[in-house]
């Protein structure tokens, strides 16, 4: 089963992390600057650590030079699990 999200995407942050704004869009702030797809790949491994998942599961599908993604994660996930690990991440 694959669960498709869209993610706003912080590079270059002071610290990884993750919140979700009041409209309940996700954000994931990664250390790695927007520069040669290092914060791309930097957003799969956040997915993937915090779903405990292998990296081989989450996929970036719309979005790669935008801030704005879509991803997709193929794993027994439903948004809302994927909000509350978010959440007390």
């Amino acid at each position: 089963m694959t669960l498709t999200l869209k993610i706003r995407v912080t590079p270059n942050a002071k610290k990884q992390s993750w919140k979700i704004d009041e409209s309940g869009t996700i954000k994931c702030y990664v250390t790695a600057q927007a520069q040669d797809g290092k914060a791309n790949q930097a957003v799969i491994k956040a997915f993937a650590k915090l779903l405990r998942i292998p990296h081989s599961h989450v996929e970036i599908t719309k979005g790669s030079t935008s801030r704005i993604k879509e991803i997709a994660i193929e794993d027994n996930f439903s948004k809302q699990d994927i909000i509350d690990l978010v959440k007390n991440a």
